[in-house]
């Protein structure tokens, strides 16, 4: 069972929409707002799918009453990870690793519009997830990959996928900054030339 929170009734039906048309058949939507809104999904769930990172902030007075007991902070993204742990099972077995994936595109384009696009990574994210064997040859240059629970811990919890993501960047070779001169030097001539024969052209046309 599919299960999501969202406090607008538009979105809601945006949701319940596009959660059908990936596959997911009676989603369980909730009209709600996560942090705000206290209602009993404690001890409830085995697994949560988010897509941190959630910034931003909230009035002391606005969280809810069962995550402002179990955190002291306004931090948007703390307070989803308080819920998150909260919803979760007790006896739901912990993990070493976290998975990653860097999601670029989800069939729909990403203006308000929303029209199909042929550019899809949920069935690659699927094709992976039921495949987390293979998933950990990846390195950290690839769309996926796993991160040790204490390196996140010792990055404050920060689920931000480009504090793990690594880039190659490539390198590029410009000339000497002599050589660079050199060609400045001759284009100034140039113009100069050029500057020089146009006014002669009008002088002697008598323009």
């Amino acid at each position: 069972m599919f299960h999501e929170c969202e406090f607008d009734e538009t979105m809601i039906a945006i949701s319940a929409m596009n959660i059908m048309l990936h596959g997911v058949e009676n989603p369980d939507l909730y009209e709600k707002s996560s942090l705000e809104e206290d209602y009993d999904i404690a001890d409830k769930y085995t697994l949560v799918l988010a897509k941190p990172p959630f910034k931003g902030s909230l009035e002391a007075s606005s969280v809810a009453k069962s995550l402002a007991g179990t955190v002291k902070t306004k931090k948007t993204e703390l307070l989803f990870l308080a819920l998150m742990l909260r919803i979760l099972k007790t006896e739901s077995s912990g993990t070493d690793q976290v998975w990653f994936y860097d999601m670029h595109a989800d069939g729909f384009s990403l203006n308000d519009k929303r029209t199909p696009s042929e550019e899809n990574d949920i069935p690659d994210i699927l094709n992976r997830w039921n495949n987390l064997k293979a998933e950990k040859t990846r390195t950290r240059l690839d769309q996926s990959f796993f991160v040790p629970v204490q390196e996140i811990r010792d990055n404050n919890y920060d689920l931000s996928i480009n504090k793990y993501k690594e880039v190659v960047y490539e390198q590029k070779l410009y000339d000497a900054p002599n050589v660079i001169l050199e060609r400045l030097d001759e284009l100034d001539k140039g113009i100069v030339q050029t500057t020089f024969e146009l006014k002669k052209l009008i002088i002697e046309g008598g323009l």
